[in-house]
Formats: structure tokens, sequence, C-alpha cells
């Protein structure tokens, strides 16, 4: 829940920036239109290939994860906890290893708020159900999260 509510404020930051230059500029949607018909140049902009598959994790965020003491079972288990209580993308398909390792960085970033005293585990509860997820899904996800997966969690080492 929380990692929908980070991207959706942070593509509605993007839109209010870009569009707030745009404002004095009157409207017109064909200009709009014509910078981005290809139909007579087949020169199309086409989008670089990651490196990693669409979906896989990325070993960078793998290394983050353990070294704050976060394994690669300890991802899969919190998966399988956001999945059943709507904490992915889509309760109706599986989560991707590099969904997986989203939710595991951001259930990290607040156990480590938890253990270092700055946010409770009730606030986090309390925050989730606001952006619509239940007292059932929240009580189970931060019942993993309180009983296996913070206890494991050390802040980030110093870079």
């Amino acid at each position: 829940m929380k990692i929908r509510t980070i991207a959706a404020a942070a593509l509605l930051a993007a839109c209010l920036t870009s569009c707030g230059e745009a404002d004095d500029a009157p409207l017109d949607d064909s200009a709009a239109v014509e910078e981005i018909d290809t139909s007579e140049d087949d020169t199309a902009i086409e989008e670089p290939e990651s490196e990693f598959g669409k979906g896989d994790a990325v070993p960078e965020t793998t290394e983050r994860l353990r070294s704050v003491g976060i394994t690669d079972d300890l991802v899969q288990q919190l998966a399988a906890v956001g999945q059943v209580n709507n904490y992915g993308l889509s309760i109706e398909k599986p989560m991707t290893e590099f969904e997986k390792q989203g939710l595991a960085i951001g259930q990290m970033m607040n156990c480590q708020d938890v253990n270092a005293g700055d946010r409770t585990y009730e606030e986090l509860m309390q925050e989730d159900m606001s952006t619509g997820a239940t007292w059932k899904q929240v009580s189970e996800m931060y019942g993993f999260l309180e009983e296996s997966f913070c206890p494991h969690v050390r802040p980030e080492p110093a870079q």
C-alpha cells in the first residue's frame, strides 16, 4: 500500500512540476500530436533494453537487503504475506522478483524507523489503513513484520 502511495505521489509531483511550467502557454492539441507523430519517419524511438529482464531482481538491491540482515528467503516470506494481504501491485498476479525487492526495501525502511524509535507499528498500521488496507490485512502484515522480519533488520552500513 505504501509503495503505491509513494509512486502515485512521485508521479503527481512530476506532473505538477512539468505542467506548472506550461501554464502560460495556450493549449494546442494538434501541435502535441504533430510532435510525436512518427508515421512518415520510420526511425521510432525505442527504449533501451534493461540490463535485467523484466521483473528480475536487481543485484545491487539484493546486496543492499543482505547488508542489513534481510536474506533472500526473508524477502520471499515477506512477499507471500504481502501478496495475500494486497501489499503487491495486484492480488491476482504474483509479484515479480523486482516487485518483491521493492516491498522488502519499503518495509526495511519502516523497520529501521521503528527500531530507531522514530515511528511505531501502530502509526504505520494507521497509515496503511488510511490508504485503503483493511484491519485484517494490516494486522497480518505487521504481525509478520514485528515477529519475523524487523528483528533481522539492522541499520544500513555507512558508505
